[in-house]
């Protein structure tokens, strides 16, 4: 035994052996001390000889830790040697005793890429026959402890009081239709409980960042999580992370507490293991596109690590030799758009292309390659909402012309069919759906009591500039459309607007909903008189402090009726929606605005509240009047939905005008004349640009991305627009 000299891996004797160890902590030595045993995969799985696979977040591969390994010097990350150790002092036996384990970072020759590939091509075995997985969250803080003591506490009471839903037949916590006092009479905290931050804690672990995580316990036949020497099944906690943080309370608080709560990986790992439980397959596609906001050391392992869940991959596409993701995302590419190199023609699935700018490009790759090796996206991709069906006529055709070029370019048939004429971009100095998203958690927020905030000044600003930024936009949008004069398709200016913004959503065809989409034009208009009350009561002391309270509640409650009653008239009057007579518009508004101001007159001259009564009656007021607004504004239904849905679209885009008359949604990176083309056997229409530099290659273009133009997302709609077909190059 040497410590002084590090250890060599001996090379594996065949393609299907691994490295299995066992361990102890030598009390003598003060270190964990370990031995490896070569072992055949295929062996082990019928042998009775138990193993179990570990599962932990590597952290900083600066800080490391030396353990003996055979004797020699082997250094480990700071919490790979955490978990040893607590395996140390707390398994059921001694783990060197009885059981093998198996640890990537020690039980894989990490320098060696050969044998790396090998080994990781084996990790969906490794995992899957293994006794059992112990996912290691990391050492335990009082914090954690406290954490998953409140999970245990929330489960038995989602379990008590949930009921079946009748279509679906699953458990469901009706939390929607409980009082405050209901919840807190099931023992569920109040959302400005410290409780919640505990629960955080444990649900934001770094190991729910790692995207390896995702098959190591996906293919685990039994797995555990262990924070510390705190212990819960894998099941329990991910069930939980389904059941809870798809509710409204979950929504409620990342709403009001930000900082208290996101959006959890556990999730998508939950919905990921569901759809394996219920025998369904994954592709590559799925897997990569569920897992866009998991991390990885190694950019290639985002790809990688999904293999071996996809059943449209083998193991043989892991290829470390590949020193860059360059060639790697171009291989992968190729098989997600059904590209073929040989003389079979296949029909290519021209979608895919959707998601070559959505997702981030921080890679020099030809723009019609998708870079799945980055955790975010840059837009949605519009192919989740116009699925690709092309007619088999279609397919066979764009299939004996789709081909790569060697210069890594694609070659493609397509018709030019419009260019981009006017573009609205958001000067607000955030996007558009930052704003939207704001005014929205603003109003919910409001809705649930005056007491959950803690900052009133964020608050404020979101009211306000969120109301205003949305009346904004929807007023340079409305003129976009009305300027156009007429639409190709003959439909009313009105409709091109409301459902363009949604592309086309069905929803629109419900009267009653797109009535009630308007009142996201009044939001700006009373927003900033309901915060600047709730903020100056807030900060109220004495009586003096109130009274211009009392004239700006007073103010704010004329606006709301006055506005509310105006509408009223209008709808009972003239019958119409979108384009009211300005004349009722105007009379209407001065008429209740007078007559309610008559009436507070009266009434403040009639009653001279106390002090004490005063406030009361104010925040009992303003707290009824957030819910009044949000009743009326329909937030958890018609502009919950609208938000939603603009959100999705207004990501990434803008909102645009073409040359033939058309209106849509285009990248960002669209500028005024870039072309929209369709491609043979594919529904979307794309926006491209041509390539200047290619001197003498007069059809070369780079992809932008995908579009929505109002009237043409169909195959058989772009074809009625005359254009000859052309075989261009994406590079």
């Amino acid at each position: 035994m040497d410590p002084k000299i590090p250890y060599v891996y001996n090379a594996l004797r065949d393609g299907r052996d691994i490295r299995l160890m066992r361990f102890s902590y030598s009390e003598i030595d003060k270190i964990i001390v370990c031995s490896l045993f070569p072992k055949p995969l295929d062996t082990i799985v019928t042998s009775p000889a138990k193993y179990y696979a570990l599962s932990y977040v590597w952290g900083d591969p600066n800080e490391t830790i030396t353990v003996l390994c055979d004797g020699k010097s082997l250094d480990i990350t700071k919490n790979l040697h955490a978990l040893l150790l607590e395996l140390c002092d707390n398994w059921e036996v001694e783990p060197d005793i009885s059981e093998y384990f198996w640890a990537d970072a020690i039980c894989i020759n990490q320098a060696d890429d050969a044998e790396k590939t090998q080994q990781v091509r084996l990790m969906q075995d490794i995992y899957h026959h293994a006794d059992g997985v112990i996912a290691w969250l990391g050492e335990a803080t009082e914090i954690d402890k406290r954490g998953f003591a409140f999970i245990d506490r929330l489960i038995g009471i989602f379990a008590k009081n949930s009921s079946i839903d009748a279509e679906t037949q699953e458990s469901v916590f009706d939390y929607q239709n409980l009082s405050k006092a209901d919840l807190e009479g099931l023992g569920i905290p109040r959302i400005e409980d410290a409780a919640w931050d505990d629960l955080r804690s444990v649900m934001e672990k770094a190991w729910f960042s790692r995207v390896w995580v995702v098959g190591e316990l996906l293919l685990a036949k039994e797995s555990r999580f262990q924070c510390g020497s705190v212990v819960l099944h894998t099941d329990t906690l991910l069930q939980f992370a389904s059941s809870f943080m798809e509710t409204p309370l979950y929504r409620d608080i990342m709403i009001s507490r930000p900082q208290a709560m996101s959006h959890s990986n556990a999730c998508r790992l939950s919905a990921l293991k569901s759809r394996l439980d219920k025998g369904e397959t994954l592709t590559i596609f799925d897997l990569l596109w569920h897992t866009t906001h998991f991390e990885a050391s190694d950019p290639r392992d985002k790809v990688f690590s999904m293999v071996g869940l996809a059943s449209d991959l083998d193991s043989t596409f892991i290829d470390y030799s590949d020193a860059i993701p360059h060639q790697m995302l171009l291989r992968l590419a190729k098989h997600l758009l059904n590209i073929s190199d040989n003389e079979t023609p296949l029909a290519p699935n021209l979608s895919m292309l959707s998601y070559s700018q959505a997702i981030s490009q921080t890679l020099e790759v030809p723009s019609w390659v998708p870079n799945w090796t980055v955790q975010d996206y840059s837009m949605t991709p519009l192919a989740l909402y116009f699925h690709n069906s092309p007619s088999k006529s279609e397919q066979r055709l764009s299939s004996q012309n789709v081909t790569r070029s060697d210069d890594d370019g694609l070659l493609l048939p397509g018709r030019l069919i419009d260019r981009i004429e006017a573009i609205i971009e958001d000067d607000s100095g955030e996007s558009t759906l930052t704003n939207n998203q704001g005014l929205y958690k603003a109003l919910r927020s409001l809705s649930l009591g005056m007491e959950i905030f803690e900052d009133w000044d964020e608050l404020m600003t979101k009211l306000v500039s969120g109301g205003e930024h949305m009346s904004s936009m929807v007023s340079k949008w409305r003129k976009l459309v009305d300027d156009l004069g007429s639409y190709p398709t003959n439909e009313q200016l009105s409709d091109v607007c409301w459902r363009s913004l949604m592309l086309d959503d069905e929803r629109l065809q419900d009267s009653k909903y797109r009535e009630n989409l308007t009142h996201l034009s009044l939001m700006g208009t009373y927003s900033a008189e309901i915060v600047q009350s709730i903020h100056r009561l807030k900060t109220s002391t004495s009586l003096t402090d109130i009274e211009p309270v009392t004239n700006l509640k007073f103010s704010l409650s004329s606006c709301f009726i006055a506005v509310f009653l105006a509408f009223l008239t209008l709808r009972w009057i003239k019958g119409g929606f979108y384009y009211p007579d300005p004349l009722w518009t105007i009379g209407g508004l001065l008429f209740w605005l007078f007559v309610v101001y008559i009436l507070g007159v009266l009434a403040r001259l009639l009653s001279i509240p106390t002090e004490a009564s005063a406030i009361e009656s104010m925040k009992q007021e303003l707290e009824e009047l957030g819910q009044r607004c949000v009743e009326f504004l329909k937030v958890d239904k018609e502009i919950q939905h609208f938000v939603s849905v603009l959100w999705n679209t207004s990501y990434g885009r803008f909102y645009s005008s073409t040359e033939r008359g058309y209106i849509g949604w285009m990248p960002s990176k669209a500028r005024k004349g870039d072309e929209i083309w369709v491609f043979q056997g594919c529904r979307l229409p794309f926006v491209l640009r041509r390539d200047e530099a290619r001197q003498g290659d007069e059809r070369a273009y780079r992809l932008m991305g995908d579009c929505y133009i109002h009237g043409l997302m169909s195959i058989e709609a772009s074809a009625r627009i005359d254009a000859e077909t052309e075989r261009i190059k994406l590079i």
